[in-house]
């Protein structure tokens, strides 16, 4: 009896706590409004304050350096870009978040084409090439060519042109879809852009398609990118936008057939890479990804060694904790997280405050990915209706929370969240800073709102 009279204890003061948060939205909403460029008004994916550049030490002849403050400072990440959508279009917004749809449509951005359409960007085994209607977006995207370096004042062009399937899921399914869930009030036409845009992607999505079911990572001819690899979080992404997408076709009957003959197909072969491929049962975990058909290993799947915590607390909030347990046994989801935790969790005096992005170091919390596990463990505690789960919930609330700072941008007052707690590299290829991000906001509005970015309309599974 004294057990359940804490838990429901517990459970109403979580409910107030979450009420708390949700007073700060209107800043939030600001600051996802504000931070845009003067240009087009794109969303930029981070707010670089004045001098950040020096502070951190960045160096002025480092190439690398150069390319992480011009994309920083200018660039919109289409992953971001789709979160801002989403948050907006949960706020009313739908008609300011469908300017990124028409963007993205329009395949230019300002002075930038933004889709892989020339002949050097292959896709898939059989190498085809794709026309700007339904070729792959750039990951990271801007308004302009020449950009001023905010720390030397030197004219740089525009440099970043990686088609990436995760973003691509994102930006073409996920974010548009939920938007015109929203704006259609469930009710979504074929005829819509957000289905135009999402339909549009299929053939190269089929194309990119291994004969182990996942979804290839990127093109041949990217830079830094090998066209073997299969990212294990790029396709929970894609499974999720994909789901989405069968649930507006069907819900107007389908009249081209393209669920069967192109939506399940896709479906059904991440279900499979995921089912045989994916998991790490020795670890206990989901591998992050691995290369297929690499020319030192023909037709074979060799796993990645590293290890991601977003793709343990995405991956099982797109397949589901039911249908992970019983591809791989009972509390197996769990298992997961609490391994999750161990390797990649930060904790202050033994609480958990959040997680990182790979194992340790322990002083690493990325908002984001925090925020996305704090949707993974309510999914979790639906399942298992543990105590611990909504401990971890509240706990990782809290933690991001400490993450938020005032924004004042053209005179204004905005609130918004860091990305990270710390400037940190992280191994997948990109910087973590301690700057206020596009991302990190709209996610932390979702969570505070009980939306789900991975189920059309926010809903439960």
């Amino acid at each position: 009896m004294n057990l359940i009279k804490f838990t429901v204890a517990f459970i109403l003061t979580t409910q107030l706590a979450w009420a708390d948060y949700r007073q700060d939205e209107a800043a939030e909403l600001r600051f996802l409004l504000k931070n845009t460029t003067a240009a087009t008004s794109l969303p930029k994916s981070f707010y670089i304050p004045e001098g950040y550049w020096e502070q951190i030490g960045s160096v002025v002849d480092n190439e690398e350096n150069r390319n992480e403050r011009i994309l920083a400072t200018y660039g919109q990440n289409i992953y971001d870009g789709a979160t801002w959508q989403i948050a907006l279009a949960m706020m009313g917004e739908t008609t300011i978040a469908s300017q990124q749809t028409k963007r993205l449509l329009a395949g230019q951005s300002g002075d930038l084409k933004i889709r892989a359409s020339d002949k050097v960007f292959q896709y898939g085994d059989s190498k085809v090439n794709f026309p700007d209607n339904g070729s792959f977006f750039f990951r990271m995207i801007s308004d302009q060519w020449s950009l001023t370096d905010p720390m030397t004042g030197e004219t740089v062009n525009w440099m970043d042109w990686k088609p990436i399937l995760g973003e691509n899921a994102w930006a073409a399914l996920i974010g548009p879809l939920q938007v015109a869930y929203a704006k259609y009030h469930g009710q979504i036409p074929l005829d819509s852009e957000e289905v135009k845009l999402a339909v549009n992607l299929l053939p190269a999505l089929k194309a990119m398609q291994s004969p182990i079911g996942g979804i290839y990572h990127s093109t041949w001819g990217v830079w830094g990118k090998s066209p073997h690899d299969i990212s294990t979080e790029n396709n929970a992404s894609l499974y999720a936008g994909l789901q989405m997408l069968k649930q507006v076709l069907l819900n107007q009957k389908d009249p081209q057939n393209l669920v069967e003959t192109q939506v399940n197909p896709l479906i059904e072969g991440i279900e499979k890479f995921f089912r045989d491929y994916a998991y790490d049962p020795a670890q206990g975990v989901i591998l992050q990804g691995g290369l297929y058909n690499a020319p030192e290993h023909p037709d074979q799947f060799i796993p990645s060694t590293d290890f991601a915590v977003d793709v343990q607390t995405w991956g099982i909030t797109v397949i589901g904790p039911k249908k992970i347990d019983e591809w791989f046994g009972s509390g197996t989801a769990y298992k997961i997280w609490q391994n999750t935790k161990k390797r990649g969790g930060f904790f202050e005096n033994g609480v958990l405050k959040g997680v990182g992005y790979t194992d340790g170091p322990s002083e690493v919390l990325s908002v984001e990915w925090t925020l996305g596990a704090i949707l993974l463990v309510k999914e979790l505690d639906k399942v298992y209706h543990l105590p611990d789960l909504q401990e971890d919930a509240v706990t990782m609330r809290e933690g991001v929370e400490a993450l938020k700072e005032e924004v004042i941008i053209d005179g204004e007052k905005t609130l918004a969240f860091d990305y990270a707690n710390t400037r940190y590299f992280i191994p997948f290829g990109w910087w973590s800073n301690k700057v206020p991000s596009l991302t990190s906001t709209a996610w932390a509005m979702m969570i505070d709102r009980n939306f789900n970015p991975f189920v059309l309309g926010g809903g439960s599974q």
